[in-house]
This record gives C-alpha cells, sequence and structure tokens, in this order.
C-alpha cells in the first residue's frame, strides 16, 4: 500500500497499563477532534471510580448474588481449615440441661391433651395384655390343686409353680413389648413436635421405620439384660451404664432410620463426645421419674413425657437437627 505524503500511520492501541487509583474512561472527544484509536465509549449510566479507587488483581472474580459482607471484625479461617460435617452440633458447653427441660415443660403444656391420652390408653393397653393372661394361667393352675382336711396341698404344687413361671414369662415378655411401643410412640411424637408439627392422639401409634426399631430396641434390651447380670451383685450398674450410652439409639432408628448396630453406634458416640450434658439431663430425669413414681404413679403421666422431650431437646441440638422454638 502506497502512504499519502504527510499522512500519519495508524497508532497501536495502547498497551500503557492504567496509573495508580485504577481505570479512569478517556475524556470524550471535543469539537471536531476524532477519537483515538480503541477509545471505547463508557456503558450507559457510567459513573467514574471515587478517588483512590483500585482496579481488582488479575483473576478476581465478582461474588455471586446476594452475597453479604462479613461483620466487622471477622477474620477468615486459616489455610487448611474445613468446615464441620453434616450433623456437627454445638459444643458441649451450649447446651444447658435448664433449657432442656424448660423447652420440654413449654413443649409439654402445648400438647398436653395427646401427651396425657397416649400415656393412659398405653398403661389400660399394658394391663390387659399382661393382667389377663396372667390371671388366666393361674386360674389354670389353681384348679389342679387338691387340698386336705387340715388345708394341706397334697397334689398340684407342681403344677401351680409351672405355671407361675410359665405365667412370669409371658407377662415379661408383653411387658417388654408394651414398653417397646410406649417408647417409640413417644419418640416419634417428641421428634415431631420438634420439627414444628401439631401431633394428635394417633401420633403416639406410628412407629416409623418400625423393623429397624424393633431390631434396635431388642439388641439394647439384651444388652442391658446382659450388662445387667455381669454386674448383678453391684446393683446390675452395668446395665444403666448401657442404657444410658445407648440412650439415643430408637431416636436414630426412629428420626434417622439407622439400622441396629448404626443407630447403637451412632448414641455411643455421641454421648461420648456430650458425656456432660447428656449425664445432666439424664441424672435429672431419672429424679423426676422416681418422684413422679411416688406420686401414686400418677406423676409418671407428666415425668415420662417431660423427660423424653427434653432428651429430643438434646438429641436435635447436639445433632444440629431442627428444633421448634
Amino acid at each position: 500500500m502506497t502512504e499519502t505524503p504527510g499522512a500519519q500511520p495508524n497508532p497501536e492501541p495502547d498497551q500503557t497499563p492504567p496509573p495508580p487509583g485504577g481505570y479512569q474512561a478517556p475524556p470524550p472527544p471535543s469539537g471536531d477532534q476524532a477519537p483515538p484509536a480503541g477509545y471505547q465509549a463508557p456503558p450507559p449510566g457510567y459513573q467514574a471510580p471515587p478517588p483512590g479507587y483500585q482496579a481488582p488483581p488479575p483473576g478476581y472474580q465478582a461474588p455471586p448474588p446476594g452475597y453479604q459482607a462479613p461483620p466487622p471484625g471477622y477474620q477468615a479461617p486459616p489455610p487448611g481449615y474445613q468446615a464441620p460435617p453434616p450433623g456437627y452440633g454445638p459444643p458441649a458447653n451450649q447446651v444447658n440441661v435448664g433449657d432442656a427441660f424448660g423447652w420440654g415443660w413449654a413443649k409439654f403444656q402445648q400438647n398436653v391433651g395427646p401427651y396425657l391420652l397416649g400415656m393412659v390408653i398405653y398403661a389400660v393397653l399394658g394391663g390387659i395384655l399382661i393382667g389377663i393372661p396372667y390371671a388366666i394361667l393361674i386360674a389354670g393352675a389353681s384348679t389342679t390343686l387338691t387340698i386336705d382336711a387340715n388345708g394341706n396341698i397334697t397334689s398340684g404344687a407342681g403344677g401351680l409353680f409351672g405355671a407361675s413361671i410359665g405365667a412370669m414369662i409371658v407377662v415379661w415378655i408383653l411387658a417388654i413389648v408394651v414398653e417397646m411401643l410406649a417408647q417409640v410412640g413417644l419418640i416419634n411424637a417428641s421428634l415431631r413436635v420438634a420439627n414444628g408439627e401439631r401431633i394428635s392422639v394417633g401420633t403416639f401409634f406410628n412407629y416409623p421405620n418400625l423393623g429397624n426399631v424393633i431390631a434396635t430396641a431388642l439388641l439394647v434390651g439384651v444388652a442391658t439384660f446382659v450388662g445387667t447380670l455381669v454386674t448383678f451383685f453391684i446393683g446390675g450398674l452395668g446395665g444403666v451404664v448401657v442404657g444410658f450410652f445407648a440412650l439415643f439409639a430408637l431416636f436414630f432408628a426412629v428420626d434417622q432410620g439407622y439400622g441396629p448396630m448404626d443407630a447403637i453406634k451412632a448414641s455411643f458416640s455421641l454421648v461420648s463426645k456430650n458425656f456432660g450434658p447428656t449425664i445432666l439431663v439424664f441424672l435429672v430425669a431419672m429424679v423426676a421419674m422416681a418422684i413422679g413414681g411416688i406420686l401414686l404413679g400418677l406423676g409418671l403421666l407428666v415425668a415420662v413425657p417431660l423427660s423424653m422431650l427434653a432428651f429430643t431437646f438434646l438429641y436435635r441440638r447436639l445433632v444440629n437437627g431442627p428444633l421448634a422454638a
């Protein structure tokens, strides 16, 4: 191409980095002066950056929509920091036994009708399922007795003894079944209260994850029984220890569908890591139920659901689960 004499060649685009203080839009052309090569007009609504503005470093990415600046005094986590895993709860010293029973009492008052009716129905059901078989077995055995004129039993005593043993075994099995169903019903109702749901009497007879729950309850029951036998001469303390560390096993089975072994392992781990607040809530609950038992057993209608609600508060707080205000 032939250059016209006197004409200036087109200048290369300016590669000079912006001066300190950040980018400044070039002034618009005035008069008939043509804009320099590479000039781009600022977009509509453009505002010049404030004095002292510094351009972001290379590789800078704008924050996502909805981003909020950290509060004053915020310090970034140290290098290598990893966020806590799902289910991580607050430190043990943040769980207060007074908060557990205060929350439990408030929720019991809000749902006093369903709780009392549910407890009464289980008590009546237990009386029927346990009392009738026992009475039938004893009555059947007593008809085989032979008594002489002096009132001495001459025959049939062995049959009565055998029937008594059989009746005790039947009653023991039925008592375990009723107690297990009542406990699962109470846990299910209390977890729903913690979710902020409204409960009814029917909630106490709804058994989520029933297969896992039954297996977990049986395994905990066997372990508790063995622990009691092994420590029989020191008051069966081993059974109490097993029951304490397995305190949340049924919670994991009902709430999260854990299998029996996983539920028991999760309970032992949770109690071990939060021994302080757990033992305090456990002991206060035992005292409350002991007092309730002294009051002709009627106090248990309040003490049992109150304790279960306190355990629910503790469980949900420790696993960082939902907890209705």
